[in-house]
């Protein structure tokens, strides 16, 4: 009993910085997977990449993306990082699809 308690009290709920530190994106984990050349293919997301992401995108040369359009609440959060995501792809010539999804 005292190894469990040990054992638990050890536990610490992790943050959400720690959570992306520690993690893999869909888009990097896909490009990773991939084991094959990217360059001139395309990437459909369920939302759009972020900065990090985009750069993995723009190396990895894959010529589009096509994401879902982000709604009001998904703007209010991560807007500031989909502007910097999309100019960078505007710079790299990666072309963006914006979906509607109804």
């Amino acid at each position: 009993m005292v190894i469990l308690t040990e054992y638990l009290t050890a536990l610490k709920p992790i943050t959400a910085r720690m959570k992306l530190l520690k993690t893999l994106h869909a888009e990097e984990n896909a490009i990773l997977h991939a084991k094959r050349d990217l360059s001139s293919c395309e990437i459909w997301v369920t939302h759009f990449p972020c900065p990090n992401c985009a750069a993995k995108i723009i190396q990895t040369g894959l010529r589009a993306v096509h994401s879902p359009k982000p709604n009001d609440d998904f703007l209010s959060r991560w807007g500031d990082k989909i502007k910097v995501s999309e100019d960078m792809f505007e710079q790299a010539g990666v072309k963006v699809d914006w979906m509607q999804v109804d």
